[in-house]
């Protein structure tokens, strides 16, 4: 996890929005992935959407947090 204390507010605020579109296109894309039919894939590819997710969402919410004590 990154060191979201040493950022600016405007720096933390453009990482917060960059974090929600990587999240948002990585669901759009394990949505699309998985909903194909006929195309087997191996288990590890759902754990990693949901690795990369979890991460992906744990960050976001530090970058929130650390925002909030900086209002």
């Amino acid at each position: 996890m990154e060191k979201f204390s040493i950022l600016s507010k405007a720096d933390l605020t453009l990482r917060l929005q960059n974090l929600s579109e990587e999240l948002e296109d990585l669901e759009e894309e394990k949505t699309i992935v998985l909903s194909q039919t006929g195309l087997h894939l191996p288990g590890s590819t759902i754990t990693r959407y949901e690795s990369e997710s979890t991460k992906l969402q744990e960050s976001i919410v530090a970058l929130k947090m650390e925002l909030e004590h900086r209002i």
